[in-house]
């Protein structure tokens, strides 16, 4: 199960923006967000790990575009995974962040004030492209627009929708995943059952509301010939037609790739990457979360 996924699961009962933050903070590692209304969650993705002012330089060689990065992070990075970890992690924000032609990425990564940590590693672009996906549009050219973290809901056909009952929420819900992994990820997903579940309120958080919520999850296989990048961005750009206000701040993190969308007085939808690890397989995730609704 995803960090973001546990969260929703701890948090299932709570409601309003203290449960939703605390959520959060269980999942911080996979660059969470909550949604609070209308206000736009726009986040820096050098903020996000740890890196208060990465430099960044750029020079052109025989008409290749080389640019370099030194990224020191608070993070502690005791040991050669974390190192590791961090330096790709800096890397991934700096592919899918940096306006500007890259063809080639020399980057510099490690801990403030333990120059000993720190990790160098030269990419060539294509390199890059296959382990982070391909080079969101417009960020060659420089366009911000490329950088957009929020998608607003478009008139579409989940516009306006609401649940009055648990169950009606549910339905819709799952009508939207199914619909994503028909039109997106070509299969049918394996939504589980579920039975609502009562939420809780109060100043404590652990009085009942007399409200309920139900959540679900399904593993879908990647498709293939396609970084699953590709997914994600059509996905939410689908979200979006169809309604939804969509938050793509997970794609520039530097974390494992999430997208999240709220349909207001129904509830929320995720879809993430799951990369191999262990015995795991990878996978895209989609799952969603009903709000507390009546019975």
């Amino acid at each position: 199960m995803s960090p973001i996924s546990r969260a929703v699961r701890a948090f299932r009962g709570a409601r309003g923006v203290r449960a939703v933050i605390a959520a959060c903070l269980l999942a911080a590692v996979a660059g969470c967000v909550p949604f609070l209304g209308d206000e736009e969650q726009e986040r820096d993705p050098w903020s996000s790990a740890g890196v208060d002012e990465p430099r960044i330089d750029s020079r052109s060689t025989g008409g290749r575009t080389v640019v370099t990065v030194r990224a020191e992070t608070t993070l502690p990075l005791e040991d050669r995974d974390n190192q590791e970890g961090f330096a790709e992690r800096a890397a991934k924000i700096a592919w899918r962040s940096h306006l500007g032609r890259m063809d080639t990425l020399e980057i510099t990564a490690g801990q403030q004030g333990h120059p000993e940590r720190a990790r160098t590693r030269t990419w060539p672009r294509a390199e890059l492209g296959k382990a982070f996906g391909p080079r969101l549009a417009g960020l060659d050219a420089g366009d911000e627009a490329a950088l957009r973290q929020q998608l607003p809901a478009a008139d579409g056909a989940y516009s306006g929708r609401k649940a009055d009952r648990v169950g009606r929420g549910d339905a819709i819900l799952r009508e939207l995943l199914r619909t994503t992994a028909r039109e997106r990820l070509g299969a049918e997903p394996r939504l589980p059952e579920t039975e609502p579940e009562e939420c809780y309120g109060g100043l404590s958080g652990a009085d009942p509301t007399g409200e309920f919520r139900t959540d679900a999850e399904a593993e879908m296989p990647r498709p293939r010939g396609a970084h699953p990048l590709a997914s994600l961005l059509a996905t939410a750009d689908q979200w979006s037609r169809l309604g939804l206000d969509v938050d793509r701040s997970g794609l520039f993190l530097g974390n494992e790739d999430t997208i999240r969308a709220e349909l207001p007085g129904v509830g929320r939808a995720a879809l993430e990457d799951l990369p191999a690890r262990g015995d795991r397989k990878a996978a895209l995730q989609l799952s969603y979360a009903t709000d507390c609704l009546k019975p």
